[in-house]
């Protein structure tokens, strides 16, 4: 059973589903945080067990403004940049008994050949993984990877490899542990 709970700004800061999730996963069991979207690089609100941030420079859009030009993703918040070596910092925060910690996560993304590759790097700047817009996996906009150990922060950069490659556009990001819950 997969648990999508759809919403506006309170959802997006995780008040009452953040509760909600807790009881459930201490219940159940802890797969992982979940969807997550860079709230703070986009200028808005996130969780209160997500820190996202960039010294980037990211357009952004948020569904509620429906007149910014860029698509809109799974999360209803979208950031997209130019900068062929932009870095994007997630790091989740544990609240015991509840361990955030991640060894998977599926990248939500435009994926297609204009855009960059991304490295997933850990927070001392060793790559972890790599994904690319050549990689096609059974769904559009998505990349799943496997980190060889647990983590509770990563940094996805951006790499331009080929002149085609002229931007990243990030929808979101699932974080999850390989755990039964």
């Amino acid at each position: 059973v997969n648990v999508v709970q759809i919403g506006d700004s309170h959802i997006q800061a995780d008040f009452l589903s953040g509760t909600v999730r807790q009881n459930i996963q201490e219940d159940f069991g802890n797969a992982g945080r979940g969807l997550i979207v860079p709230g703070r690089v986009a200028h808005t609100n996130e969780a209160y067990n997500i820190v996202t941030s960039s010294s980037s420079k990211w357009d952004s859009k948020r569904l509620v403004f429906t007149d910014q030009p860029l698509p809109i993703g799974i999360g209803g918040v979208t950031i997209s940049t130019q900068a062929p070596n932009a870095s994007l910092s997630i790091k989740t925060l544990n609240y015991p008994p509840l361990d955030y910690s991640f060894d998977r996560l599926t990248l939500f993304y435009q994926k297609d050949f204009t855009s960059y590759n991304f490295s997933v790097k850990d927070s001392v700047n060793q790559d972890l993984a790599f994904i690319g817009p050549f990689t096609f996996e059974q769904y559009p906009n998505i990349s799943k990877v496997f980190l060889p150990r647990p983590k509770n922060e990563i940094i996805i950069q951006a790499l331009a490899p080929t002149p085609a490659q002229t931007q990243a556009t990030i929808f979101g990001v699932s974080l999850e542990n390989g755990k039964k819950g």
